[in-house]
């Protein structure tokens, strides 16, 4: 599932995220805007004091034209929790913050035979959309998206990689705590 904090905010089996509160019902953040943060750093400080979540890796600030990110891991499992920030007046995610404000974007699911996944969305009549293939240290990786209107009123995303760590890469940037 995925959370997306606000303008300077962030929101990964993976989510996405914005919002929350601190212990006493004041958001991470504080301020009047909503539950929009002070930057993915904050929010991943809040989350790792409120159940101890793992910072796992981020991208730098100047990866994406529209987002800088970082996945948490929730410690003994293989949850992770990514934290997005928008960058930019054209961002996916500012115009999804425009529209309903801080809160879950999508989840994301791994699926273990990419051919059988897409053969299931084919017999269910539930298509996809913004397919993306790479490879990654000569590894392959696939992940493509499935419209709320068929699931139920989320945005899911799935993913295959050959081998473990090559979609969501482990060693991109090092974590600025832990």
């Amino acid at each position: 599932m995925s959370v997306l904090p606000g303008r300077g905010g962030a929101g990964g089996g993976r989510a996405r995220a914005l919002g929350g509160t601190r212990a006493g019902g004041r958001r991470p953040g504080g301020g009047r805007d909503g539950g929009r943060h002070g930057g993915r750093d904050e929010l991943a400080r809040w989350y790792h004091d409120l159940a101890g979540f793992v910072q796992v890796w981020r991208t730098a600030d100047d990866e994406h034209p529209d987002m800088a990110d970082l996945v948490l891991n929730i410690p003994g499992s293989a949850i992770c929790w990514e934290v997005i920030m928008p960058r930019g007046e054209d961002s996916f995610i500012e115009r999804f913050l425009a529209k309903g404000g801080p809160g879950a974007h999508h989840v994301t699911f791994e699926v273990a035979d990419w051919d059988a996944a897409m053969a299931a969305c084919e017999h269910h009549d539930t298509p996809t959309f913004d397919d993306e293939e790479g490879v990654t240290d000569g590894a392959a990786w696939k992940h493509t998206f499935i419209h709320p209107k068929k699931t139920g009123g989320v945005l899911v995303q799935l993913f295959w990689e050959e081998r473990p760590g090559v979609w969501v890469r482990s060693d991109k940037v090092p974590p600025r705590w832990t």
